[in-house]
């Protein structure tokens, strides 16, 4: 629909509005909201009867106690009366008659009784209706279903019991009287049934709680009175209410009625005048729209030949600029996607050809299980076990998985993995299978297996040839010293030789050791008790030629008297003996310097401190020097310091070290007391 007949249609609702606002107005306003008014009104006053209902209520319930306070005080008043007493005591019942007679003028009652065990005497009412009373101060229904109010009393004097009851009828009459006391129309109602009224009742509807109507005349309210089958009624007449409801709306709806005229008119002599304008508006200015409507149909056809050029207002020429630069940038954002495509299609070829030659297998399933791709690999992988006969899809499970294949006439080992493809709204699409060739990595990892073999193999032999090395030395070292020693005595040249064969044997096995020397487990603990210094002075006593050889200043300075450990001495002695010979080699000669302190630390520990004033350590052999094979010595293997920290380990101890370049280090040895 075009822009034009959409402003004439706007255009004709507008016109149509009054009428329907109108209508609207007349049938709702002046209708609907108008009854709900004059009904708030007659609701207004019917509260206000009833608020007038309640209190003559109450009214009329304090004239009822004023007449039961009344029977009470005449009943007290006759039975005690010395004539009444005597005429019922001796059976009088004639003079007792008269004396009632004579009472019943003198008082507002409408009916008096005495009787004793033998004669009754009732004037007014029947002896029969007074027998259904309860014969209690209250309100009561009789035998023929009338409704009195009465007061009933008794006395016995030793010879007989008399009894006294006065009472009133509640019927008709006391109810006119009540009406004329008052002004409200009245109902007695016994069981719902009605007794006694002042005006003549229809049907009783009850409006809502508490609230009654009879017809359209009275509304009113019932309360009880004496038990609880006897109520009364006070009502108030109606009438009043729909005069004025009627001659309220009567007036006021034909006041409405003329202001609805005019707002009429007003509105369509408005909405002629609104439709003319807008008409001649439409003329001017929007029957250029059609050429632009035509030129962005044409755009949407992607024909960017048009061009306008119609003779256009001012508030026209923004919108036909617009379309001509809309015009140009759709024109080239077409040529833009023309060439992105082209690069998309390139790309998606440069990357079926890395699909099609990745070394890994690419299958691609839809939900059947149809293959929708498969790279070289893949198919080669397929054409495997379609040449034995397995149906490859069919058999694939999700995870992961192991087989072995035939690929180009050689053995192989592939990983089979598998995983659903999902949409956007995760429903299952197809499956992706993913096909590795892990034959190198499997034989990769039995080479790793076989060296790690070995390697453990190596580190046994490794540390054997350590432990072997340490005790050679000590032998080569005694020889020596024998040797030295036996050199200056009358001693056989041939036992020299043999010495000195000796050490060439021991020479040699030394050097086969440390060219296949391997680190070595450390043996358990034996967990007996040790003296550090005794370990310390034997080890310090072994190399007293080595300081005296290379003019090394030598000492010990224990501060505990008995530093006790628990631990393997042997061990121990290991330990200090690697240390010390580590601060014999670093201080070189003439004037190296080698310390031991033993103190305690804490009162729970021993440490033992091995210091010499070498060139020390650099920050590089800092980092690296408890690192397996390395060593700083020229002819060293590096696991010295490896076996000692071990040993220190095992006995929960800490080992550590302080060194300054071209100053010295020294090692701490901390153990736990024994």
């Amino acid at each position: 629909m075009s822009i034009k007949k959409r402003l004439m249609w706007f255009i004709i609702i507008l016109f149509i509005l009054p009428l329907v606002i109108s209508f609207f107005y007349r049938f709702y306003v002046l209708e609907v909201r108008f009854n709900q008014t004059i009904h708030s009104v007659q609701k207004t006053m019917e509260n206000t009867l009833l608020s007038n209902v309640d209190k003559v209520n109450k009214n009329i319930k304090r004239v009822i106690e004023q007449r039961k306070i009344y029977l009470s005080g005449l009943s007290n008043k006759i039975i005690n009366l010395t004539t009444v007493r005597n005429f019922a005591r001796y059976g009088m019942i004639n003079s007792l008659q008269k004396e009632l007679e004579k009472i019943m003028l003198t008082s507002d009652v409408d009916f008096v009784g005495v009787s004793t065990d033998k004669s009754t005497v009732i004037i007014g009412m029947g002896k029969e209706n007074c027998s259904s009373l309860s014969l209690k101060d209250d309100i009561d229904i009789c035998k023929d279903g009338t409704v009195v109010l009465y007061s009933y009393r008794e006395i016995s004097d030793g010879i007989r019991k008399i009894k006294v009851i006065t009472g009133i009828f509640l019927n008709e009459n006391f109810l006119s009287e009540l009406k004329d006391m008052f002004g409200n129309d009245l109902i007695l109602l016994v069981n719902d049934d009605i007794k006694a009224s002042t005006f003549h009742v229809e049907k009783i509807k009850e409006m809502k709680k508490g609230v009654y109507s009879i017809g359209d005349t009275h509304i009113g309210k019932f309360s009880y009175i004496g038990n609880n089958t006897i109520k009364l009624g006070d009502f108030m007449e109606t009438k009043d209410i729909n005069e004025i409801s009627t001659n309220l709306r009567n007036n006021l709806f034909s006041d409405l009625r003329k202001s609805e005229s005019v707002l009429f008119i007003i509105w369509l002599l408005i909405i002629i005048i609104f439709f003319i304008i807008t008409l001649e508006y439409i003329r001017r200015t929007f029957t250029p729209l059609d050429s632009v409507v035509n030129a962005i149909n044409a755009l949407g056809k992607e024909d960017f030949n048009i061009h306008l050029d119609i003779p256009v207002n001012a508030e026209m020429k923004h919108l036909v600029d617009s379309i001509n630069h809309l015009k140009e940038d759709l024109r080239q954002s077409k040529e833009k996607d023309r060439r992105y495509l082209e690069s998309l299609k390139k790309e998606r070829k440069k990357l079926e050809d890395i699909i099609l030659n990745i070394s890994e297998g690419i299958i691609l399933l839809d939900n059947n299980e149809n293959v929708l791709v498969k790279n070289r690999f893949g198919a080669k992988v397929m054409d495997f076990f379609e040449g034995n006969g397995i149906d490859l899809t069919s058999t694939l499970q999700m995870g992961k998985e192991e087989r072995n294949v035939l690929i180009d006439r050689k053995p192989r080992r592939i990983l089979i993995g598998v995983k659903d493809i999902m949409d956007k709204d995760s429903q299952k699409i197809g499956r992706l299978v993913l096909l590795k060739d892990i034959t190198a990595d499997m034989e990769m990892k039995e080479l790793t297996e076989l060296n790690k073999r070995l390697a453990e193999r190596e580190e046994t032999a490794l540390t054997m040839a350590h432990e072997i090395r340490n005790p050679l030395n000590v032998i080569g070292i005694n020889l020596q010293i024998l040797k030295e020693e036996l050199g200056g005595k009358n001693t056989s040249s041939d036992h020299l030789d043999s010495i000195g064969i000796m050490l060439k044997e021991i020479q040699k096995v030394d050097t086969v050791i440390e060219r296949y020397l391997y680190p070595r487990s450390i043996l358990p603990l034996d967990g007996r008790i040790c003296d550090v210094n005794n370990v310390i002075e034997r080890i310090m006593n072994f190399f007293k030629y080595r300081f005296l050889d290379k003019n090394i200043k030598a000492s010990i300075l224990c501060n505990v008297s008995k530093p006790l450990v628990r631990g393997d001495e042997q061990r121990l002695n290991q330990l200090f003996f690697n240390l010390i010979a580590n601060a014999i080699d670093a201080v070189g000669t003439a004037g190296g310097k080698v310390q031991v302190n033993i103190d305690t630390f804490k009162k729970e520990h021993i440490v033992v401190g091995i210091s010499d004033n070498g060139k020390g350590l650099t920050e590089w052999e800092k980092k690296h020097l408890f690192n397996l094979s390395f060593t700083t010595k020229d002819n060293g293997n590096g696991f010295g310091l490896q076996i000692a920290k071990k040993i220190v380990e095992e006995h929960r101890g800490k080992i550590w070290f302080e060194s300054d370049e071209d100053k010295g280090t020294c090692f701490y040895v901390l153990l736990p007391e024994a």
